[in-house]
């Protein structure tokens, strides 16, 4: 497996970056937990069509998962919303609560 996204992230936005992004852990995880179980399920059935077939629907599920998001704010959304916070009481919510 590459590391070319934590390496684009750490020369964009500096070396410590990709360890304090949500997705980046959950890389770091995953790839400490996905050889460790590959093993076991291997010990198990004596071959890694199981753990393959875990990893394709849990790979499927998550482009599923996805691929249903919405978009998002943008940055520059997010940045005025938070400034018009910190200037005074606002009428508009920031998160959809009050």
């Amino acid at each position: 497996m590459s590391n070319q996204p934590q390496v684009q992230a750490s020369s964009e936005f500096g070396s410590s970056a990709c360890s304090q992004r949500p997705c980046c852990t959950a890389w770091g995880l995953a790839g400490l937990a996905a050889p460790w179980l590959a093993g076991l399920l291997y010990d198990a059935r004596g071959d890694y069509h199981i753990a393959l077939l875990v990893a394709t629907v849990l790979s499927l599920a998550s482009a599923a998962v996805a691929a249903m998001l919405k978009p998002g704010a943008s940055f520059e959304e997010w940045a005025a919303r938070l400034a018009a916070r910190q200037a005074g009481p606002s009428t508009r919510p920031l998160f959809g609560l009050n």
